[in-house]
């Protein structure tokens, strides 16, 4: 095993993997489900048309995920809300590989047993792809932020995108292997 591996890299390969495959008796090694990449997401809403409240929000969302965000724009122009087809909504980060598996470990061990009266995620946030997304009301759990820098509190959505589930149950026994809080 390599040794450059992270705490929950080696724990998926040891224990999880042999788990999983005996459980559900899956012969092939490449069947075996895992995370294969996380996205972040944080919606910028009235702050849009301000230039520095969007370079503050990819700032502290580069600190959090520990690589540079992209941005995401509107598709269409809606007058109620005064957006135009092109502007900046919200920013994004896609991670894999190691800094997903560094990222999954700072969010179970630091960041979410931060979050006031949390007591897990419902294992119903799976969608029919089996992807499982859940949201966080303050970005401020991560210990990456100085609070006193903070410009204003956003929310973040988090979306594991996981290979080679066939059922819920296999999704929610992989979460729960890797010490994921779900209810």
């Amino acid at each position: 095993m390599n040794e450059n591996l992270s705490f929950l890299e080696k724990k998926y390969y040891t224990e999880v993997v042999p788990f999983v495959q005996k459980k559900y008796d899956i012969k092939n090694v490449h069947l075996i489900p895992k995370i294969s990449k996380i996205v972040i997401g944080m919606r910028l809403g009235k702050d849009a048309s301000d230039k520095k409240a969007i370079e503050r929000a990819m700032e502290e969302l580069a600190l959090i995920a520990g690589q540079k965000p992209n941005y995401s724009k509107a598709k269409k122009s809606i007058a109620y809300f005064k957006l135009r087809e092109g502007q900046i909504v919200g920013t994004y980060v896609t991670l894999r590989k190691k800094k997903m598996y560094e990222f999954l470990e700072r969010l179970i061990y630091i960041a979410l047993p931060r979050v006031r009266d949390f007591k897990g995620y419902k294992s119903d946030s799976f969608d029919i792809h089996y992807n499982f997304t859940f949201g966080i009301k303050e970005h401020l759990v991560f210990r990456e932020l100085a609070y006193d820098s903070i410009y204003k509190t956003r929310g973040m959505d988090i979306s594991f995108s996981i290979k080679n589930v066939f059922s819920k149950e296999m999704g929610i026994d992989l979460l729960k292997m890797l010490n994921f809080p779900i209810k």
